[in-house]
């Protein structure tokens, strides 16, 4: 009788026990995370089943279309852009980054139709590279650029 009663005890552990393996499975389902934009998702940054804190990055998201590509300007293109404004105008930074296309050229010399604008970067230049980081934003309907490509970027104030 003993026996049977700690059989009982074992089968219903183990009916437990799956139960809750079932629950996890429906909350690792329930916890997939989508972007709200197309991109792509990098390479796991963590193995399987390692413990994660809040800081944990897990991968990088990237949207692709349109795309952001970092760019580094010397001083000198940004005294240069600076000396294009007309006289008496101050520099206003919504309309300077609006005034400017950007073109890319890919890495074999193809030149992309897309023309991109400047959306944004840093405001300081690096003390030991005198450039500044700016973000230009380009359409990239057929994704041909990706995170990490070296292109060649040609800017200059839109013709009015």
């Amino acid at each position: 009788m003993e026996l049977e009663a700690q059989r009982d005890i074992a089968a219903a552990a183990v009916a437990e026990a799956g139960i809750q393996v079932r629950g996890d499975e429906i909350k690792i389902t329930e916890t997939k995370l989508y972007a709200p934009f197309s991109g792509v998702m990098s390479r796991s940054a963590v193995a399987e089943g390692a413990h994660l804190s809040e800081q944990t990055s897990m991968a990088t998201i990237s949207e692709l279309d349109p795309i952001l590509i970092k760019a580094y300007v010397p001083y000198q293109v940004y005294a240069e852009h600076l000396q294009l404004l007309e006289p008496g105008e101050t520099f206003d930074r919504s309309n300077a980054l609006g005034g400017i296309e950007v073109f890319v050229t890919l890495p074999t010399g193809q030149k992309l139709p897309q023309v991109g604008k400047l959306a944004g970067g840093g405001y300081e230049f690096d003390p030991q590279t005198q450039v500044m980081e700016v973000l230009v934003e380009i359409p990239n309907p057929n994704l041909l650029l990706r995170p990490g490509l070296a292109v060649t970027l040609d800017a200059r104030r839109k013709p009015e």
